[in-house]
């Protein structure tokens, strides 16, 4: 394998999958550092198998290795939305979006840790129910079913929240 190989695959996966980390470890900090340790991994002893299923399973080990260490601490992301938002936004308008997506991430935190796992997966959009279903040894229509479940639990709890 090439460096401009990995590159590309770096280049390919980095957002969706640093969007995943932080759905499941609820801050920015710990999802860099399991960033750049899930892709350091991939690189020592994967390099000949770059896939993006393979990178989820690393990272949410990687994830489960730090709830163990007990390093890991669950908080709110400090979002960068600003970055995201066109900036015909006000602030007023800003700051209610951030405050939206503060709650979608403790509504998240509230979630099982395999509930909240397998929608992130599905969110980034990054990775098929197949692929999720291969990851988690579980069937795609398996998956599919958990996830209907999981959006219409999240949906009651942001409805409660008053979020939607």
């Amino acid at each position: 394998m090439r460096a401009r190989e990995f590159e590309e695959f770096f280049i390919e996966t980095k957002n969706r999958f640093f969007s995943y980390l932080v759905k499941i470890v609820g801050n920015r900090e710990d999802a860099t550092d399991i960033l750049q340790e899930a892709y350091t991994k991939m690189f020592e002893n994967y390099r000949h198998n770059l896939s993006k299923p393979l990178l989820y399973k690393i990272g949410y080990n990687l994830f489960i290795d730090m709830k163990r260490r007990s390093k890991f601490k669950a908080e709110v992301a400090d979002t960068d939305i600003e970055n995201s938002v066109s900036s015909a936004y006000n602030a007023f308008e800003l700051a209610l979006i951030d405050e939206k997506y503060e709650g979608v991430l403790k509504m998240l935190e509230k979630l099982p840790e395999d509930e909240r796992n397998l929608i992130s997966m599905v969110s980034s959009g990054d990775l098929t129910y197949r692929e999720i279903g291969k990851i988690l040894n579980m069937s795609e229509g398996n998956i599919k079913i958990k996830v209907y479940r999981i959006r219409k639990k999240l949906k009651e709890m942001m409805r409660k929240e008053g979020l939607i």
